[in-house]
Formats: C-alpha cells, structure tokens, sequence
C-alpha cells in the first residue's frame, strides 16, 4: 500500500495520486504527514474572508504501455490512438473495457467484412472451376487410354493432363482465397482455372473468381 502524503489516506501501490484527496502518495513508510487542521477565528472577532484566488492543481493522467505498439496512453483509454486496438491486451482490461473496443472495432471493420466475403465468394468459384476442369481433364485421360489403339488418343490424354493439372491450380487457388495467403499464386491459379474450361461453365467460373481476387488485394497478408 501507499500513503497519500496530504490527507493520510491509503491507496493501491501502483497509483500515483490520491483517490480521496487528489495528492500524490509515496512508498516511504518514513514520510511524516501533517494534516491539515481548520483554525477557527477568535470569539467576538467578525470572520472576512478574502478570495484573492483559487490556484488549481493539473494533475496529469497516470499512463501505460499499450500492449500492441509499446507507446504509452492514458490508463483509462479503451482504444489506443496509434494502432486503433485496446491497449490493455486482447481480452481488455475487464468486461467494460472489452466492451467499448469490440463495439469500436466492429464500426470500423463493416466495410472489411463486405469485402472479405465478396473475396470468399472468388475462392469458393475458384474451387468450383477447378474441381470441373480436375473432372474434365480426368475423363479425358480415361476415354483416351480406352481408345488407346487411335491416333488422337495421345492428344486426348495430353489435354487431359494439362487440365487436370489447371484443376489443381485452381483448387490451390482456391483454397489461398479463403485463407487470404499468397495473393500472387492465387491470382495465377484462377487464372488456370479459366483456361480449364471445365465443361465450359468452368470459364465462366474462374473468370468470376478472377475478377473478385484483384480486387481483394488489400486482404492478403501475403
């Protein structure tokens, strides 16, 4: 505990002014306090009383570290105003605290949530182009090795190949959408899902997924 050094009270070690009175405290236990003690005026004699004055203490606000930049804010802040986040940590400082920053954050964060589903939207037709050119490319190698004893087969098998391997890409593709990672190799993916052409309607798919993921670069973490 801490002693105020004005009006004696005890406060919490790690307050830095008084709850009671306003005035600092101190650790030392050595420390002599002197209360102030109201003198009344003499019998018989009028009291006048004179303001000349009121000089007001500014007493600074205690501060703290945030917890996420390491910059020290005022201790009942409930949004840090360099990074935006709660500087009492992740799960706040008690419930009110918690309270006042998910509320904050969830203001701030409805335009990111529209986006962020128009970029789940690409990654789920990315997978859907992908898994038709992987069954596209499939059924040609099948047919192709069934007809193995003709001359187009080879052909037929070698498309078979190239798409199953656009299939794979995209199905990558897709699957970084929906993570958010490697914006680079997601974009390039859905683009193989389009040359797939997975039954045609897997074009039309991965140009879908293609167009939404340039949008949503802003969202990848990488």
């Amino acid at each position: 505990m801490a002693r105020c050094t004005r009006c004696g009270a005890q406060n919490p070690d790690y307050i830095l002014y008084c709850g009671k009175c306003g005035g600092e405290v101190t650790k030392d236990e050595n420390i002599v306090i002197v209360p102030v003690i109201p003198q009344e005026p003499p019998r018989g004699v009028e009291q006048t009383t004179a303001t000349v004055g009121t000089a007001q203490q500014v007493r600074e606000s205690p501060k703290k570290k945030c917890a996420w930049c390491g910059r020290e804010v005022n201790a009942d802040a409930y949004v840090c105003p360099f990074c935006g986040k709660n500087p009492w940590g992740p799960w706040g400082r008690d419930g009110r605290s918690e309270q006042m920053y998910r509320e904050y954050t969830e203001k701030e964060t409805s335009s990111y949530e529209k986006a962020s589903s128009g970029l789940t939207i690409g990654g789920i037709l990315a997978l859907l182009a992908g898994i038709l050119a992987l069954g596209q490319g499939i059924l040609y190698v099948v047919v192709g090795e069934t007809f193995a004893s003709y001359a187009p087969s080879g052909l037929l098998c070698l498309c078979g190949g190239i798409d199953v391997l656009f299939g794979l890409l995209s199905i990558g593709a897709g699957i970084g959408a929906l993570q958010r990672k490697h914006f680079a190799l997601t974009l390039l993916g859905a683009i193989c899902g389009m040359l797939g052409f997975g039954l045609l309607i897997g074009f039309v798919f991965g140009l879908i997924a293609l167009i939404l993921i340039a949008m949503t670069k802003e969202e990848f973490t990488s």
